[in-house]
């Protein structure tokens, strides 16, 4: 359960050597806030309107206890994905931290309204921590800090690692098995541990909806950022070039939905040229044609049949005075007949699978790579962050197939470059008439001779 910390960078650093420094000695309780809270929790990995918020200033009213007060507000509450976990009270620089201050920390983190794991007291000199359910027998900090002691990055690192963005939720359920497991150790019928185990899991079962919940949040933000990312590479890099766009992008294995979207951005960014300009027919040729005359792989083809059914879809019955439909047509007989009329997609075709059956070898059948693949979701669940985790999913099966891909992608690239004239600029093909004819992959790979 344990999560990596990405290291500060070097405008981080910087901030955390400048709070280190600061002398708060003449600051309101404002200026706390402002000039030294908002920054921290900036390098915790907090900020407003994100997965890991904070929310100022809220009033809760006081139903169970008459304390001269019908409300109380506290300063920050800090939010993981909507659930409060951790509060802050900020005290005047001028004055020191009291233990009547820490009292009234403490008394805000139990309001049922908040329930905060975690409460901290600062006067922008010292930062007393304290853990709610669990504070020292004589009162004192879980963790004390003085401002000072941050020119020192391991001392941030040990705050962080209480309730740092990425640390606080490990560092919770770690308390929490650990307060567990000293109850059961109470216990001394076997089953009441059963009984136990069983009521987790009816928890379990019950905040799996909120859960799912989290991730579709997580998941619409990591697309919609993806979706404006990719879009802004496009325009930046193609928008006055959409012939090496077609050159670049269809070359790369994409998903149908990626592919979409370069379709889209191509017709869109060829529309502002002038009908039959050179640029639109250097465009056209270059997605279209399937000439020897480039070198390409067999990715480059299914990217063209996205690109065609895009079209399609738009109302586009011609490109280039070609018809759509029947370009369609001819590529999906292509593939349905193992691209028997096309020399050079034939024997991509044919090594693709050679060498896909190669991979499955080489990944499945030896322990040791087996058990390197199951370190490798291990530490990419470490090491991601967690809206990350729950966007890629890491598992097994999934990383036995990106290498088989890669090993793939690896062969072809290498069979291409040792087969490739470039003199002709084509394919060395020899014995093209059994081609046609070749029934299965290794006939087809028999059928290709040594390059001269």
């Amino acid at each position: 359960m344990r999560k990596y910390r990405v290291p500060l960078n070097d405008s981080e650093i910087a901030l955390l050597q400048e709070l280190a420094t600061i002398d708060p000695t003449q600051w309101t309780e404002e200026d706390v806030r402002e000039e030294f809270i908002t920054p921290l929790l900036r390098l915790l990995g907090y900020k407003k309107g994100t997965t890991y918020t904070v929310s100022r200033a809220e009033s809760h009213s006081i139903r169970y206890l008459m304390i001269g007060r019908q409300r109380i507000q506290i300063d920050y509450v800090c939010h993981v994905r909507r659930e409060k976990l951790w509060i802050i009270e900020a005290k005047p620089g001028n004055s020191d931290i009291s233990e009547e201050d820490v009292l009234q920390a403490n008394y805000y983190a139990l309001h049922p309204e908040i329930d905060a794991s975690y409460f901290l007291v600062t006067n922008a000199r010292e930062i007393l921590l304290f853990e709610r359910d669990n504070r020292k027998e004589n009162g004192e900090a879980n963790l004390r800090l003085t401002v000072s002691d941050l020119s020192d990055e391991r001392n941030f690192y040990l705050l962080d690692s209480y309730i740092g963005a990425s640390q606080i939720v490990p560092t919770l359920k770690s308390r929490l098995l650990d307060k567990t497991a000293k109850v059961l150790s109470s216990e001394i019928a076997i089953d009441r541990l059963e009984e136990f185990q069983n009521e987790v899991n009816r928890v379990i079962h019950r905040v799996r909806t909120t859960v799912l919940q989290n991730f579709r949040n997580a998941a619409k933000v990591k697309q919609e950022n993806e979706v404006k990312e990719f879009k802004r590479l496009l325009t930046e890099r193609y928008s006055n070039r959409p012939y090496h766009a077609a050159d670049d992008l269809l070359l790369f294995n994409m998903t149908v939905g990626r592919m979409e979207a370069v379709a889209e951005f191509l017709h869109t960014s060829v529309e502002r040229f002038p009908q039959k300009s050179s640029v639109q027919e250097l465009f056209y040729h270059t997605v279209l044609s399937n000439d020897d005359y480039r070198l390409r792989n067999i990715v480059f083809y299914w990217n063209q049949v996205v690109f065609l059914f895009h079209a399609f879809d738009h109302s586009m019955t011609s490109i280039a005075g070609r018809d759509v439909k029947k370009e369609i047509d001819e590529k999906l007989g292509m593939a349905l007949n193992h691209f028997k009329t096309d020399v050079k997609y034939r024997y991509l075709w044919a090594f693709e699978g050679l060498l896909g059956r190669l991979g499955k070898l080489i990944v499945i059948l030896p322990d040791e790579v087996t058990k390197k693949i199951q370190k490798g979701v291990v530490d990419l669940r470490y090491i991601l962050d967690e809206e990350d985790v729950a966007w890629l999913h890491p598992h097994p099966a999934q990383l036995v197939i990106e290498t088989i891909e890669e090993i793939i992608l690896i062969g072809l690239g290498r069979i291409i470059s040792s087969y490739w004239n470039p003199n002709k600029r084509a394919l060395y093909v020899i014995k093209k008439r059994k081609l046609s004819t070749s029934s299965s992959r290794g006939e087809v790979v028999d059928n290709l001779a040594t390059v001269p």
